[in-house]
């Protein structure tokens, strides 16, 4: 039987997780992705408000995971119209490893 010392696990410490490399990746994408005129709309111009005071650190907010994480649905919408399947699975792998 394995001691499970080098798994990967979320509930255990985090151990092995690179949440924060994750989050930023795909929230790059997000912006790239809401950039777009066809893409943007009052909600994600107000999203990428959120993102420039969170990284000037002006923002109450100040954590790119827990600003994914509050807009999770709106960004599986996003994704499944105006991504791909890579952006989704970054996604997916978010929630299942972090969120």
């Amino acid at each position: 039987m394995s001691c499970g010392c080098n798994q990967r696990d979320r509930y255990v410490s985090f151990n092995g997780l690179d949440c924060e490399g994750q989050a930023e990746r795909l929230l790059a994408r997000v912006e790239m992705l809401i950039a777009r005129p066809a893409v943007s709309n009052l909600f994600w111009q107000k999203f990428a408000a959120q993102v420039a005071l969170m990284r000037s650190g002006s923002g109450p907010n100040r954590d790119p995971l827990y600003l994914l994480h509050a807009n999770v649905y709106y960004l599986r919408d996003l994704l499944e119209a105006h991504g791909g399947a890579e952006d989704l699975a970054a996604l997916d792998l978010l929630e299942e490893e972090c969120f």
